[in-house]
Parts: structure tokens; C-alpha cells; sequence
């Protein structure tokens, strides 16, 4: 399986290509630069998450590439990796690594899903410890709910670029044996291995 330097490398090669490909048919389709612009902008901000902080490797045991460059960071850098590894250890405890959590839309739909419901569970605790018993749900997830009826595109842009994200991390997963095989019989037909 290739490492996680070379899954970002990927996604940004492919980032790089289809920004301005997502952005030009946008425009076609609308004949609005300014909400091409911002559709393409969600779809590389959930190109760039899914990327970066959500990516379908956080199912594993040990520390992944992700988690290792927040730990890097100046200053902030280890309380924010311990918070970052406390906040996803449930989730990999709970998922088989390339069980479904690498199902490009299905892994992306589980990975929101889990962060919404702890922005939820979070919410509401934070709720009843500032003001006692808490009402109903809060604001958070019922503004994030109106939020997305209210702009379907732009959520659909932000879920879209995600799952491609992830979409291109399964298929690197799958055709990397092939590749690395092929490139080792051709080495030891020509006698370099």
C-alpha cells in the first residue's frame, strides 16, 4: 500500500487538475463566474479536509501521517494532537482498517457522521453544563441542518469533494500492488533485483 506522503501527493496532483476543470464546468453549466468560484471553492475545501484531517486512514492503530504533521506544528502542535487522536481513537477502535471506513462514499458519510454526532453529544453537554437542563438539541446542529437546506450546492460540493478525495485514496489502496509488482518483475527480468 503506498504511504501517506504518497496518497497527499496524489490528491494534489489531482487537486492541481481538477480545480480548474471543476471550476470551468461550474461556470459552463451557470454562466455565473462568482458561483463557480464558490462552488469550486467548497469542493476544494472538502477536497482539502478530506485530504488532511479526514482521511480514511484514521481507522488505524498507530500514528498516521495526518496526526504526525499536526504534532510537528510549533507550540500548539502536541495539545492539538492529543486532541486529534483522543477524538478519533473511538472511531478507529470501531472500524476495521479498509473495512468500510475505505468505501469511498460510505467512508466518507461515516467519517461526517461521526464528527457531527460529537459536535452534537459535545453541544448538548456543553449546554446542560452552562444552563442546567438543556431544551431540545441546541442551535448548533439545527443552524448546520438549516445551513444545508438552505444551501444544498454548496454542501453537496463540500461532500463531493470529500468522497473524491477518498475515492482517489481507495483506488491508490487497490492498484499499488499491481504497480509496485509489475515495477519488481521488470526489475528482475533486466537483473536490478
Amino acid at each position: 500500500m503506498p504511504s501517506g506522503k504518497i496518497h497527499q501527493r496524489i490528491n494534489e496532483a489531482a487537486l492541481a487538475l481538477c480545480t480548474p476543470t471543476a471550476f470551468a464546468l461550474t461556470w459552463y453549466a451557470t454562466s455565473d463566474v462568482a458561483y463557480a468560484l464558490e462552488i469550486t471553492g467548497y469542493a476544494l475545501a472538502g477536497m482539502l479536509f478530506g485530504t488532511y484531517f479526514a482521511d480514511p486512514d484514521l481507522d488505524q492503530d498507530h500514528i498516521t501521517r495526518t496526526e504526525a504533521r499536526i504534532r510537528r506544528w510549533p507550540i500548539v502542535g502536541l495539545p492539538l494532537y492529543v486532541a486529534f487522536v483522543i477524538f478519533w481513537y473511538p472511531y478507529a477502535k470501531q472500524t476495521r482498517h479498509r473495512g468500510l471506513s475505505h468505501q469511498p462514499v460510505i467512508g466518507t458519510l461515516l467519517r461526517l457522521g461521526y464528527i457531527l454526532l460529537f459536535f452534537l453529544v459535545a453541544n448538548t453537554i456543553g449546554r446542560w453544563v452552562i444552563f442546567g437542563k438543556p431544551k431540545g438539541w441546541g442551535e448548533l446542529p439545527l443552524s448546520l441542518l438549516v445551513w444545508i437546506v438552505r444551501h444544498p450546492a454548496q454542501a453537496g460540493a463540500w461532500i463531493a469533494g470529500e468522497c473524491f478525495a477518498d475515492a482517489l485514496h481507495t483506488l491508490a489502496d487497490r492498484l499499488w500492488p499491481v504497480a509496485v509488482h509489475k515495477t519488481a518483475v521488470r526489475w528482475r527480468v533486466r537483473g536490478w533485483g
